[in-house]
């Protein structure tokens, strides 16, 4: 499907493209939608709760992500997506609001912090910390000082953020 020429994306077409059952389908289809995603946030909110599958809804999350400014319906909504089902949702929500830099984020992150799931405690303790310090880079800091706890969490191959790993 191509959206270079089409006036609208819908929600529903969204969910079509984007609510898949692989990750390699998802990856093609969401690099496709990248360069577009700020003329496609409302239809994105749209399709998130109709994604059958997390792959779908982290699909919507990581398109979210290359939106900067986010606004306040995509904060919102990662806020919400930070208590989905799925893990990779979960993570992938967590980064969105780290990388706000907002600390409007912080009492949802502070939340996440003792987590049962220590990947997202982990995760989310690593972006309070990017928060307080205004510095997106602050999250490979904080996985470099707490790298034991990293590989204890994530396995021995654990180094730095998720962007260098």
């Amino acid at each position: 499907m191509q959206f270079g020429t089409m006036p609208k994306v819908t929600a529903k077409d969204l969910v079509k493209l984007l609510d898949q059952k692989t990750i390699g389908k998802l990856n093609a289809a969401g690099w496709s939608l990248a360069l577009q995603a700020s003329d496609l946030v409302r239809p994105l909110i749209d399709a998130f709760p109709l994604m059958q599958g997390h792959l779908g809804r982290k699909g919507v999350l990581w398109l979210l992500m290359r939106v900067v400014p986010a606004p306040d319906e995509v904060i919102d909504l990662a806020k919400a997506a930070c208590f989905d089902k799925s893990y990779l949702v979960r993570s992938d929500a967590v980064e969105l609001l780290g990388r706000t830099l907002s600390d409007d984020v912080l009492p949802t992150l502070e939340s996440l912090a003792n987590d049962p799931d220590p990947r997202i405690a982990f995760s989310a303790r690593s972006h309070i910390f990017a928060v307080k310090q205004k510095d997106p880079d602050a999250v490979s800091d904080y996985w470099d000082a707490h790298s034991k706890e990293a590989s204890e969490v994530f396995g021995k191959n654990a180094k730095g953020s998720k962007r260098r790993r």
